[in-house]
């Protein structure tokens, strides 16, 4: 049984949860500041200087990279935030280093806006943000099943519509860290309520989707199992 509750200090959104008689915290980051170059890890600061990216990016690469080590820290995962950092798996996919717990990161940008999640090795889970744009149904039509179509079609406002299901999808390819490599049919949505799909080819998992401010989309893709109240709590609508 999970039992959890929902608290916000800062940009950083923390649950705690309780499921098969262990405790558990989840912490969701949300920064557009500009943060310090300096503050980050000696391994990141490489990283970013290896990068060709403008000043948005650059900036989101640096926002994502102090919300997480102010989660990490606000969740006890590590003491000393100096030596806690993020390093690149050979797929890409983002992993944390120095902390001794059994943590994972899943990390978006749009803009410069980063967000962050951190959870359990466990559960599995993922984290895709992007802004809304006009053109958005025909950009991703390609990689729309029939049915997502017709969804998009048939919706009073079509762009706000295949933003959900684009962002589920993201979600879903970070969940299980492929990325979008793999066929857009395993990634199909199906809308399983206001703002919730689920994946007819990857019934582990459902997605959550949230609109915030300046036409941004939020989604969070994680197991059936768990009941998180992350969207039912004060994100800015």
């Amino acid at each position: 049984m999970l039992e959890a509750f929902f608290f916000f200090m800062n940009n950083i959104y923390i649950e705690e949860f309780r499921w098969n008689d262990r405790n558990y915290k989840i912490a969701l980051g949300i920064s557009d500041e500009n943060n310090n170059f300096e503050s980050l890890h000696d391994i990141e600061k490489k990283e970013l200087n290896e990068n060709t990216y403008d000043k948005e990016r650059s900036n989101a690469y640096i926002n994502s990279r102090i919300l997480a080590k102010e989660a990490a820290h606000k969740i006890g995962l590590t003491t000393n935030i100096d030596d806690f950092h993020i390093e690149k798996g050979i797929l890409g996919q983002p992993l944390l280093k120095g902390i001794n717990h059994d943590y994972q990161i899943s990390i978006s940008h749009s803009k410069n806006i980063a967000t962050i999640l951190l959870y359990p090795s466990e559960l599995l889970m993922g984290i895709d943000i992007e802004q809304q744009r006009d053109d958005l149904p025909k950009l991703i039509k390609n990689e729309l099943s029939t049915q997502e179509k017709y969804s998009i079609e048939k919706h009073a406002f079509p762009s706000r519509k295949a933003l959900e299901i684009w962002t589920a999808k993201e979600a879903l390819a970070k969940t299980i860290k492929t990325g979008l490599s793999i066929s857009s049919v395993t990634l199909e949505t199906k809308n399983k309520g206001y703002r919730q799909y689920t994946y007819p080819h990857a019934t582990t998992f459902k997605a959550i989707t949230h609109h915030l401010q300046q036409n941004y989309c939020l989604c969070i893709c994680m197991p059936n199992i768990n009941h998180l109240n992350i969207f039912n709590n004060n994100i800015s609508q």
